[in-house]
């Protein structure tokens, strides 16, 4: 089992290093928000942009590593049907 785990260990890396640079942003976004002064509907408003943003980029980096991997994909079979 652990040799099949370790197979996918560099798609594991990539989405863990989206989800990391996501993340950071996301934090940052927070300590902006909790240091302005702003209203309950205001920081309600600015919590939900800062979701929408967090759940946008992973969206396009799974996206883009969705395309990386059907590139991939393709390689082999062509690869394996010589």
């Amino acid at each position: 089992m652990k040799a099949d785990i370790q197979k996918y260990e560099g798609i594991y890396q990539i989405l863990t290093n989206i989800a990391h640079s996501d993340d950071m942003i996301r934090r940052r976004k927070d300590r902006e928000i909790r240091a302005g002064d702003l209203s309950p509907r205001e920081r309600q408003k600015e919590q939900a942009d800062r979701d929408i943003a967090f759940v946008s980029g992973l969206k396009e980096c799974v996206s883009f590593l969705k395309g990386l991997l059907r590139k991939g994909i393709a390689r082999l079979e062509k690869a394996t049907a010589r």
